[in-house]
């Protein structure tokens, strides 16, 4: 998966370029769209900015947080558009509600996120690297 630079994006409606500029490269490599990009039109048109990224040739979305609705609902979303979601950039939050969380990307189909750095007085030194381990081996 290849992320595009924010930028490069932001500043890619006032190109004169067309959307041929947008569309993923051809090739071996897949290209995906960070939804945190998007975000602003994201808010006032969800599925449709989805469904626009579709018709562009995106297959992979990366989402930046859960946009208030279930993940069955974002999921469905998803397949509507023949879009996936296999990573985020957003990781769970530590501690109450994790488990919930996780059961909520897999639902969502998200594969990979990452994992922020536990706070260093609740799991110092060895422990904490014991303790991010327990967390990666999420079913």
């Amino acid at each position: 998966m290849v992320a595009l630079p924010a930028m490069a994006i932001a500043g890619a409606p006032a190109l004169s370029l067309g959307q041929d500029a947008l569309r993923p490269p051809n090739g071996p490599r897949r290209s995906a769209w960070s939804l945190y990009t998007v975000r602003d039109l994201m808010e006032r048109d969800f599925e449709g900015t989805l469904a626009k990224l579709a018709a562009l040739g995106y297959r992979e979305v990366e989402p930046a947080n859960a946009y208030n609705m279930s993940p069955r609902h974002f999921r469905a979303m998803l397949d509507r558009h023949g879009l996936s979601a296999p990573s985020t950039h957003s990781g769970p939050t530590v501690g109450d509600g994790l488990e919930k969380e996780l059961e909520g990307f897999q639902i969502m189909g998200i594969r990979y996120t990452s994992l922020p750095s536990p706070p260093t007085p609740l799991v110092p030194g060895r422990k904490r690297a014991r303790y991010a381990g327990r967390i990666l081996r999420w079913p």
